[in-house]
């Protein structure tokens, strides 16, 4: 599977909709969350396929009215179609922490993307830097 190049839109948007933010925060945590629940439980866990299955429906309904989503990180931003998140918290932080690692700037998820593969996404996301690296990094993924 290979990512989608982010856009080179990499500045917020000027004028955003409460709604905008409040859908950008709500993803990041639930992407926060799916992380943060494979490493305690592992990707088989039913807490984490719950977790997993949760956020895939709030990407899955966003889907429906835009083609893709960008995922970007921009000069310690993080940011969803262009909408700025905070990164609050420990687990936001080692999310964001993880994305540096594996050396992620952005990637998109496009309208068609199912569950498994959604799932296969989230687990190349949560592996180990080096597994990545190894592999021939996140792009060649």
């Amino acid at each position: 599977m290979n990512p989608i190049p982010p856009k080179k839109e990499n500045q917020t948007k000027p004028e955003q909709t409460q709604a905008e933010i409040d859908y950008a925060n709500n993803i990041v945590r639930a992407l926060a969350l799916i992380f943060s629940n494979y490493f305690v439980y592992g990707p088989k866990h039913s807490v984490t396929k719950r977790s997993l299955e949760d956020c895939y429906k709030l990407v899955a309904e966003r889907l429906k009215s835009v083609e893709e989503i960008n995922f970007n990180m921009y000069e310690e931003k993080f940011l969803i179609d262009g909408t700025e998140v905070e990164i609050k918290g420990a687990v936001m932080q080692k999310f964001k922490t993880q994305f540096d690692r594996l050396g992620v700037s952005g990637f998109a998820i496009q309208r068609g993307m199912d569950l498994a593969e959604f799932s296969l996404l989230l687990e190349i996301i949560s592996s180990k830097p080096e597994n990545i690296k190894a592999d021939g990094g996140f792009a060649q993924i």
